[in-house]
């Protein structure tokens, strides 16, 4: 028998305690529907400090240019941010709005593929 090779009577892998680490469908969709959860909250972070915070040159006490959301936006040339525009802003909450669709998706996958798993156990056969 081969280094981490199953044995067929025991089921137990020979000459080591802990089998291999082997990737499993389940595994692998979980750790995906994590990581679009958190590239979605990074985007609409993102898109809130975007639309809230204030920016520009320091003006007395606070920034001279508001969000566009915080307030009235100033006329200034100091204030035309590319990135406080509308359309650049409408693009960003494009992107957090698909990887929110994406991060539900997987989300719903990795759960089927669970119940999945547990309703064909390990000693379960396919019936013919």
């Amino acid at each position: 028998m081969a280094l981490f090779e199953r044995s067929r009577v025991s089921g137990r892998y020979a000459h080591s305690k802990f089998p291999p680490f082997e990737w499993t469908g389940q595994q692998t969709s979980l750790t995906r529907c994590i990581a679009w959860m958190l590239l979605a909250l990074v985007v609409w972070g993102w898109i809130a400090f975007l639309m809230l915070a204030d920016y520009g040159p320091e003006f007395g006490t606070r920034a001279m240019c508001r969000g566009p959301l915080a307030g009235p936006s100033s006329e200034a040339v100091l204030c035309r941010s590319e990135l406080r525009q509308w359309p650049a802003l409408l693009g960003i909450l494009a992107l957090a709005v698909i990887a929110t669709i994406i991060a539900a998706a997987t989300t719903v996958y990795a759960k089927v593929l669970s119940r999945l798993a547990r309703r064909n156990g390990p000693g379960v056969r396919p019936q013919r």
